[in-house]
């Protein structure tokens, strides 16, 4: 009796820390926002420039014509309880890199050569590198699958790895069409099996994009401090959610050709972090558990990220509900999570306008390039 009264404890307060991280609450003001061609960004048309294309979350392709980054790649998005277990949905992985626009990596002049193969960095085209900012199911699950898959580099740490080999094992995952050789492979820190190093101290460079890795705290909850720390060795699929540990959040600082972008995928206490990834002139700021925490807290994050680092336009993400599949068109409906987040974007707009640098906010129209810098007038 005790132990399923134990049971039940646990599961109650799992299902109400869900409420802290994952997508809860009143979303019809974001979802107007959000939905509203007013409030999105456009294509601008202009080669050269980077495309991003959203896929949900914090999962982002970054695409300048020639070579492409692709943020965390979580493409699995299924309904899920704490007491079901999860696994990649690898028939659906193929499709959706199509409707987003990856190509499969290679160097460039050749589409023989895979990106570990290339004689520098600058020569890679087509997809070159897959990097989940964290292990967390929702930012990590598909990633290894994406990397192989497109026959990229795979950047992440010890726990990426785990999943990377517990992927290996899925049904389907060995056929032809999935390059799992361990040059595909990098750690933050710059090691790589490949005579290519794409990265040295959490800097690593693919075609004209440079990303700076910096360690940020993530958001804390009940369920986050179950999900801390590294993936276990012996980690397997399907797996319960909170069996894909934290390992190490990142966040991510993309320049290409001087303009800079800020990926910042978890709304934990940052402090001094990010002090010397300089300034930004776009950030792509989670929100996720913003709304249940404190005005000043809010404000600090808005702070720290935004205000700190110069941002002159911010394109909310991990807004959404994980548990909803991806429109089937371009631009289509994006089911919003239950996250508060109406009460963090009606404080952000505010403090957009009302600071002493202005503030654009936009949205990021779901499987549809845009340009993240357009109208910004940078040099």
């Amino acid at each position: 009796m005790r132990k399923r009264q134990l049971k039940l404890a646990i599961t109650i307060a799992l299902s109400l820390s869900i409420l802290a991280i994952a997508p809860v609450g009143c979303t019809g003001y974001l979802s107007e926002l959000a939905d509203n061609p007013d409030h999105q960004l456009h294509e601008s048309g202009r080669k050269g420039d980077v495309k991003a294309t959203f896929l949900g979350v914090t999962s982002v392709l970054l695409d300048d014509g020639k070579t492409q980054i692709m943020i965390d790649g979580f493409l699995s998005r299924q309904k899920h309880w704490l007491v079901r277990r999860v696994s990649p949905k690898i028939e659906d992985i193929p499709d959706l890199l199509a409707k987003a626009g990856a190509e499969r990596g290679h160097c460039a002049g050749t589409s023989e050569k895979t990106p570990d193969q290339c004689s520098s960095p600058a020569e890679i085209r087509g997809l070159a590198a897959v990097i989940p900012l964290h292990a967390h199911y929702d930012h990590a699950l598909d990633a290894p699958l994406v990397a192989a898959r497109m026959s990229s580099f795979l950047v992440g740490d010890s726990s990426i790895r785990r999943i990377r080999e517990a992927s290996t094992e899925l049904e389907g995952a060995n056929e032809v069409e999935y390059d799992w050789r361990e040059t595909l492979f990098v750690d933050p820190s710059g090691t790589a099996p490949s005579k290519l190093k794409p990265c040295k101290e959490n800097t690593c460079r693919f075609g004209e994009f440079t990303v700076q890795l910096f360690p940020t705290p993530h958001v804390e909850s009940l369920l986050t401090c179950v999900a801390t720390g590294e993936v276990e060795p012996r980690f397997s699929f399907p797996a319960h959610l909170w069996k894909m540990k934290e390992g190490s959040t990142l966040t991510a600082l993309i320049t290409h050709r001087k303009r800079k972008l800020l990926i910042v995928p978890s709304t934990g206490e940052i402090t001094n972090q990010l002090d010397r990834a300089g300034n930004a002139d776009v950030a792509m700021l989670g929100i996720s558990g913003l709304g249940i925490k404190s005005s000043e807290y809010r404000e600090q994050y808005w702070s720290r990220t935004v205000s700190e680092r110069r941002v002159r336009r911010v394109l909310p993400v991990h807004w959404d509900s994980d548990t909803h599949p991806l429109p089937e068109d371009p631009g289509g409906h994006l089911a919003p999570g239950l996250n508060l987040a109406d009460i963090t974007l009606r404080h952000y707009q505010k403090l957009a306008t009302t600071s002493d640098r202005k503030v654009e906010i936009k949205f990021l129209p779901v499987l549809k390039p845009v340009d993240i810098f357009t109208g910004l007038n940078l040099m």
